[in-house]
């Protein structure tokens, strides 16, 4: 054929040849990409989701994949899903356990208080008892026989406000036998409010630091003016303990400022002796965490005297 042909015709139809080639294997490679492009999609999208799940779950947001298809990739996104399941568990029982932890440490906390108290009034019970003054100590009996059940009732450590408030008149009785003489006390609260839930032995202890600090049974009976008093203020319940007696010494309030700027984790020697507003305050950071809070200082209206403030968040359920 070259003998026959010329060669530039030759040379002509080898490029017509080659530049048909080109055109095969172009529209060849095009109709494989339209092939393949929705095939590749159906595998790239799972793994793509795939990896969105994983970097969300290193931030801590866990979300899971849909995907019905079973073959290797529906495998990798059924294990995956399955870890979030486990994780899923592993965070409840750590939370779980939490919970159990602070519920030991409250009922330990609310514990200590009982021994403490029970001491006392049986020393007092015994001091009427060896003066053969029987109306007193069957008084007596019937307040911290009242006092103890309210103690050890199995509800969780909460109780009714109408109740705490009985509990800490029942205190102010036992008091006023301890020491010969009454402490006035002016309780100012909300009818509306006395069935509110409150912890269980978290008032009573201000009252008992108020007459520690400020009162004195030498002092006339009207000298000393002691007010509980509860009220609402939109979504929290505050309580106040107000005396305007002697005050607390410099050194203890600045001892109990610094505990309210903390959690309650005191290596303060002073609280090793003196726990009670320390395991209150303690129990209320339990419960409640940032959503409460105490202050203590001075009774500035009165010129002397202290005054306990207790914010506490008005649940719907109280």
């Amino acid at each position: 054929m070259v003998g026959v042909a010329h060669l530039d015709e030759v040379s002509r139809g080898i490029q017509q040849a080659q530049t048909l080639t080109y055109i095969v294997a172009a529209i060849s490679f095009l109709i494989a990409l339209l092939i393949a492009f929705p095939f590749m999609g159906v595998v790239l999208r799972p793994l793509y989701r795939l990896k969105t799940g994983m970097q969300m779950l290193g931030r801590g947001t866990s979300v899971r994949i849909e995907h019905e298809v079973q073959d290797e990739i529906g495998f990798l996104i059924k294990t995956y899903n399955r870890m979030l399941e486990d994780l899923d568990i592993l965070r409840q029982e750590v939370i779980q356990t939490k919970l159990s932890e602070k519920e030991k440490e409250l009922l330990q906390l609310q514990a200590q208080i009982n021994p403490h108290f029970l001491f006392n009034t049986l020393e007092t019970i015994e001091s009427y008892s060896l003066h053969n003054h029987g109306e007193a100590v069957s008084d007596m009996l019937q307040c911290v026989s009242r006092m103890m059940r309210y103690n050890v009732r199995q509800d969780r450590g909460h109780a009714r406000l109408a109740e705490e408030i009985k509990y800490t008149r029942d205190f102010l009785h036992i008091h006023s036998y301890r020491y010969g003489e009454r402490a006035l006390a002016e309780f100012d609260i909300a009818p509306e409010l006395l069935d509110i839930s409150v912890m269980k032995l978290s008032i009573q202890p201000f009252v008992e630091n108020s007459l520690k600090y400020g009162w004195s049974p030498l002092e006339e009976r009207d000298d000393f003016r002691l007010v509980i008093a509860v009220r609402r203020d939109a979504d929290q319940w505050v309580f106040t303990v107000t005396d305007n007696g002697r005050g607390i010494p410099d050194d203890v309030l600045q001892r109990l400022s610094e505990l309210t700027a903390g959690d309650g984790r005191q290596a303060d020697p002073y609280f090793r002796q003196h726990t009670g507003i320390l395991n209150v305050y303690r129990r209320y950071a339990l419960a409640y965490g940032e959503r409460f809070a105490m202050k203590i200082g001075r009774n500035e209206q009165e010129g002397q005297g202290t005054v306990v403030e207790v914010r506490l968040p008005y649940l719907s359920d109280s």
